[in-house]
């Protein structure tokens, strides 16, 4: 009974979270993976998607609860999820003007529901991308569309003039070979140290590979996840392969981890036709 009551209220909060969504606010798009490791989506798939925020229109800067469950072709509640690098769900959470990212894990309870608490910096639109696997199947992308109450200034997406981003103890180059829709592309992350300018060889593991890419294009239309082909490696200079759907403006965010740090970067890309 107490399963079936919180699936109903889901349900009745989709609903009525249509009004300030997408058309379909209760979305799952299926995501094939390629031989290298690239998760894309699709709009075909037969798995859907239940989102419910809490409170409904959150405030900045307040605890959000977000919670989260997936219905399988059957109308029956999936509960079986396989392991997706070290997680069973991977959520990622973008403002919609790409200005902000955020790469959380939701809790499971063993029973269908997945579950986090978090905070989002400023007011506006945002799009939140929950990817995960069913037991048997292939990867899911469901999406959904929240509104937070007050406004924030919309920043200009516009391509990176220099692709070298500096953290506090890192330098990081991205490079490519081209950057053409529906080509694919070598995206190569040079990770030096900040002080010595010598290659980081000293990379670790984050969450079962040498790193994670996450793509969104500037309409947030399209998401993109890749992993590079050497998991376990610790080289500087990881290398993702991606094939950009269609021209326009992206946004990428590389994340890596060194000395038990996550380290983030993004850089905004023009892809031409």
């Amino acid at each position: 009974m107490k399963r079936n009551a919180a699936i109903v209220g889901l349900a009745l909060l989709v609903l009525s979270l249509s009004a300030c969504s997408r058309a379909a606010s209760m979305k799952g798009d299926s995501a094939p993976v390629s031989g290298h490791h690239e998760h894309h989506e699709s709009k075909s798939s037969s798995i859907q998607g239940m989102w419910r925020i809490n409170p409904e229109i959150p405030t900045p800067k307040s605890n959000t609860r977000i919670q989260f469950m997936a219905h399988g072709p059957d109308g029956k509640l999936v509960t079986q999820f396989a392991m997706m690098h070290e997680k069973l769900l991977h959520l990622i959470v973008v403002s919609k003007d790409l200005s902000y990212f955020n790469h959380i894990h939701p809790e499971y309870d063993g029973e269908g529901l997945f579950t986090i608490d978090t905070t989002f910096p400023f007011g506006g639109e945002y799009r939140l991308f929950a990817e995960f696997q069913p037991e048997g199947g292939g990867s899911v992308v469901s999406r959904q569309a929240i509104m937070l109450s007050g406004m924030a200034e919309p920043k200009p997406l516009l391509p990176d003039k220099t692709l070298t981003k500096s953290t506090e103890r890192e330098q990081i180059t991205l490079t490519y070979d081209q950057l053409a829709a529906g080509k694919e592309t070598n995206l190569t992350f040079h990770i030096a140290d900040a002080k010595t300018k010598k290659p980081a060889n000293n990379l670790e593991p984050y969450l079962g590979a040498a790193g994670h890419v996450v793509i969104i294009s500037g309409d947030s239309e399209q998401y993109i996840h890749v992993h590079p082909d050497d998991a376990k490696s610790q080289d500087a200079a990881p290398v993702f392969h991606a094939a950009f759907p269609s021209p326009g403006i992206y946004k990428v965010w590389g994340q890596f981890a060194r000395d038990g740090r996550l380290i983030t970067v993004s850089y905004t890309l023009q892809v031409l036709t």
